[in-house]
């Protein structure tokens, strides 16, 4: 998930879990997220965990 605040010139990634409906953003695939880059003068904050799931649950 892509977000980003203006006024600080400051973008955001985080994970999709509790953002599935986007309304506050821009859904990512893994590739795009990775290649991402704020434009010159912003910063990007990559707030995702380190080790993405591909599935929610214990995997019982």
């Amino acid at each position: 998930m892509l977000t980003y605040d203006h006024a600080d010139a400051e973008a955001y990634l985080d994970d999709v879990q509790g953002h599935e409906r986007a309304y506050d953003g821009m859904l990512l695939c893994e590739g795009h997220a990775s290649r991402f880059a704020a434009p010159v003068g912003w910063t990007t904050i990559d707030r995702r965990a380190a080790d993405p799931r591909l599935f929610a649950g214990g995997g019982d």
